[in-house]
């Protein structure tokens, strides 16, 4: 996340170390770079091998409708990737979703939305149970879904048994949904009406029978549209979309490389709660016991509650390796051993990420500063609430351009760290 290039110009015009980049550098850097150099490759393979029929109106449809079937399962695997994980199983899980799907309509005759709904939950539980495998036992997300592949493809081969009395096919869907009020929402075409009105004035070609080369656009084409519209919404602009961005870093890159990573921890104890004035946030961390301990010698009814680890980052931290400060208990370390471990370790240089962006990195990051250290902070690996009229990273991020020593990218600092090895 370099937004350097606006700061320069408006700020510190002289400061060494924000590097000027041109145009074409920018472009080349952009992740999107390689899916559209393909697409542009593919593009002009088949514009020069293929019959030229494929590139008409009628042509770009036909392509264009598998291609966005494909594109709606992509764009969920799009996003397990860009987060550092792979499923296998998607293949399996859409035959299994399908029977599901298929079992709700003719065995079970649910309705048409109930049965998406049903197909949508037992599909997002599944999801779920590896995700929650994944992360409990550490096992790679590669092994805990090719178990899943095989598991689905066995429970669809018998469930379609079962289903059917014994048949490889699944009758009777396209009859019991047909007349639906929302079966136009999942098939068929849409926009059918625009189509027919392009057609009658010219601006829509015709075959030689007459009939109109298109006469609407399938609704996959529209759902993916829409999905990537969402996704791109989410990955870009909300929390989520940077907690996906920062998850894809390498979570013991800094390990690998000799790095010692210190945890400067938030935590209440019973004390804490009898302070005779505190801020807003204070009095709300306070209130639904956000980082509650029972104390500071006694760890009963710390697993699983907000004072614990994130279970993905629990076995990086419980390693044995890791230095976890005595606790900060407003915002910054100047109430914890934080400085002082680092200045005892011999360490100036500074990598900062964390919760939360505007409040503890932010407070983090001033006082050590003050203190002398070389403060990096990682933008894309933090997070902030935002609400109506309170962004908090967007808060964040302004101070940490004029304050920080230097921002780096979860992409570059993995890129850094490794080059230490």
């Amino acid at each position: 996340m370099d937004h350097s290039g606006s700061f320069k110009n408006s700020l510190l015009p002289g400061d060494e170390r924000l590097k000027a980049v041109s145009r074409l550098s920018q472009l080349m850097r952009r992740p999107e770079l390689g899916a559209v150099a393909g697409l542009i490759l593919v593009t002009c393979f088949f514009f020069i091998t293929a019959d030229p029929v494929m590139f008409n109106l009628a042509g770009l449809v036909n392509f264009l409708t598998p291609a966005a079937q494909l594109g709606i399962l992509a764009l969920g695997a799009a996003l397990l990737m860009i987060g550092g994980e792979f499923d296998l199983s998607i293949g399996s899980m859409v035959a299994f979703a399908g029977l599901i799907f298929g079992a709700s309509i003719t065995v079970l005759q649910l309705p048409l939305l109930a049965a998406v709904l049903l197909t949508l939950v037992v599909a997002g539980a599944i999801g779920a149970l590896n995700a929650n495998l994944v992360i409990r036992t550490g096992l790679p997300s590669f092994i805990v879904t090719l178990a899943f592949l095989f598991m689905l493809r066995g429970l669809s081969l018998v469930g379609l048994k079962w289903a059917t009395g014994g048949s490889t096919q699944m009758r009777g869907i396209t009859e019991a949904v047909e007349g639906h009020a929302l079966l136009g929402v999942f098939s068929g075409k849409a926009f059918e009406g625009l189509f027919r009105t392009l057609t009658e004035r010219g601006w829509i070609p015709r075959f030689d029978n007459g009939e109109a080369m298109v006469t609407g656009i399938p609704v996959e084409i529209v759902w993916f549209v829409i999905l990537t519209g969402l996704a791109t919404w989410v990955l870009l602009r909300t929390p989520l979309g940077n907690w996906i961005f920062a998850s894809g870093g390498d979570p013991v890159a800094a390990k690998n490389s000799g790095v010692p990573v210190f945890i400067s921890p938030h935590y209440y104890y019973k004390h804490d709660h009898q302070w005779k004035f505190e801020g807003a946030l204070e009095a709300l961390m306070h209130k639904i016991g956000m980082f509650d301990r029972k104390g500071a010698l006694s760890q009963e009814g710390f697993e699983g509650s907000g004072a614990d680890w994130l279970p993905r980052y629990k076995s990086y931290i419980n390693d044995g390796k890791t230095i976890v400060c005595s606790p900060h208990k407003v915002f910054g370390p100047e109430s914890n051993d934080l400085a002082l471990q680092l200045r005892k370790a011999g360490i100036s240089q500074i990598i900062l990420a964390g919760m939360s962006a505007n409040l503890c990195v932010e407070s983090h990051m001033r006082d050590l500063i003050e203190q002398g250290f070389h403060v990096v902070v990682v933008p894309d690996a933090t997070g902030a609430a935002k609400l109506p009229g309170y962004d908090g990273f967007e808060a964040a991020f302004v101070n940490y351009r004029m304050i920080a020593s230097d921002i780096w990218s979860t992409a570059e600092t993995v890129k850094k760290l490794e080059a230490l090895k």
